[in-house]
C-alpha cells in the first residue's frame, strides 16, 4: 500500500523508512502509529484510531504518502538496517503496475497468522425440567461452570459441569398414598464440536453424564412406619446445545434438550405389593442456563 502511495515519488523509496505499530486500545478501536523521517532528519509521528482494520490501513498509507513530501537525505538513513528485497511480482491497482522493480521495499500485504484460538471460563445459572425421577417431571436448579476452547471451524471443544438440586412434586397414587423424589446431580456436558458458529449464534450436539443420588419418600393411609429411602444415580445420554450472546457481550444464554438412559433402574415400594415408583428406561431433560464468560 505505500508503495502505491508513492507512485508518483519512485526516487524517495529508496531513502523512506516507515515503521508502523498497530495495537488493540481499550472500547476495541484500532491505534495506529507511523514514524517517518522529515527533510532535516528529526522523527515525525503520527496516530490515526479506527475501528476497521481496512479503514485504518488506508488512512495510514496515505499518511506516510503526505509525510514524503521533502525527502530527507540519504546520510540520514545512514545507521538504519537496510529493508529486506522484494521478490514478489508488481503490485496492481487503480493506479496500474507499480514501477519499482528492484525496490528494497516489499509491497507484499502483510497477512496475520491464524489465531490459534482462545480460551474461555464461564460461572453458570441453570434451571432444568427432568423425567424419570418420580412419577411427574422434577424441576432443579444449581450452579456450575463451563470451559471453552475457540478454535477454528467445527472443533470447538466445550465442557459444562453443574451441580443440581431437583425437587419433585408430591404425586398421589392409586392408593392411599403420597410420593415423592428429591435427587441431588452433578451433571458433566462434553460438547466437542460447534455445528453452527454464526454471530451471536452457536449450536453443539453434547455427550452427557449425570451421578448423583435419589430420596423417595411417601406418606399416607397405607405408610405406618414413614422412612426415606436413598439410591444412587448414574445416567448418560445426548443433547443439543443452542446458545446466544444477545448483547454481543460477554452474556451467554443457553437451552438444551436431549434424552438419557438410567444406567441402574431402581425399585421403591410401599409393600410388596404396592409399588411406589420405579425408574423408567429412558428419560428426557430440557435447560436453560446464563452464563458470564472471562
Amino acid at each position: 500500500m505505500v508503495l502505491r502511495r508513492l507512485v508518483a515519488r519512485p526516487e524517495a523509496l529508496d531513502r523512506v523508512r516507515v515503521r508502523v505499530d498497530v495495537s488493540r486500545e481499550p472500547g476495541a478501536s484500532l491505534l495506529g502509529r507511523v514514524s517517518t523521517l522529515d527533510a532535516a532528519g528529526r522523527s515525525v509521528e503520527r496516530e490515526v484510531a479506527d475501528d476497521s482494520c481496512d479503514a485504518l490501513v488506508h488512512a495510514l498509507s496515505l499518511v506516510v504518502a503526505l509525510s514524503v513530501d521533502d525527502v530527507p537525505p540519504a546520510e540520514a538513513f545512514a545507521d538504519m538496517p537496510p529493508l529486506r528485497r522484494s521478490i514478489s511480482p508488481p503490485a496492481r491497482d487503480g493506479w496500474g503496475d507499480a514501477p519499482f522493480d528492484g525496490a528494497d521495499v516489499d509491497p507484499r500485504p502483510q497477512v496475520p497468522a491464524a489465531p490459534g484460538g482462545s480460551f474461555g471460563v464461564e460461572p453458570m445459572l441453570r434451571a432444568a425440567v427432568q423425567s424419570a425421577f418420580g412419577p411427574t417431571p422434577a424441576v432443579g436448579f444449581g450452579l456450575g461452570v463451563a470451559f471453552e476452547h475457540a478454535g477454528a471451524g467445527l472443533w470447538s471443544p466445550r465442557m459444562e459441569l453443574t451441580g443440581m438440586v431437583f425437587d419433585g412434586p408430591s404425586t398421589a397414587l392409586s392408593v392411599p398414598a403420597v410420593v415423592q423424589v428429591d435427587a441431588l446431580v452433578l451433571s458433566a456436558s462434553l460438547c466437542p464440536v460447534q455445528l453452527a458458529g454464526v454471530e451471536p449464534w452457536s449450536l453443539r450436539p453434547c455427550v452427557d453424564l449425570d451421578a448423583g443420588r435419589m430420596t423417595v419418600s411417601g406418606s399416607g393411609g397405607v405408610v405406618t412406619r414413614a422412612e426415606e429411602r436413598h439410591a444412587p444415580w448414574l445416567s448418560s445420554g445426548l443433547s443439543l446445545h443452542v446458545g446466544v450472546a444477545p448483547w454481543g457481550g460477554p452474556l451467554q444464554i443457553s437451552a438444551s434438550l436431549g434424552g438419557f438412559l438410567p444406567l441402574a433402574r431402581h425399585e421403591f415400594y410401599f409393600a410388596p405389593d404396592i409399588a411406589a415408583f420405579e425408574v423408567p428406561a429412558a428419560g428426557w431433560r430440557a435447560a436453560s442456563a446464563l452464563a458470564v464468560t472471562f
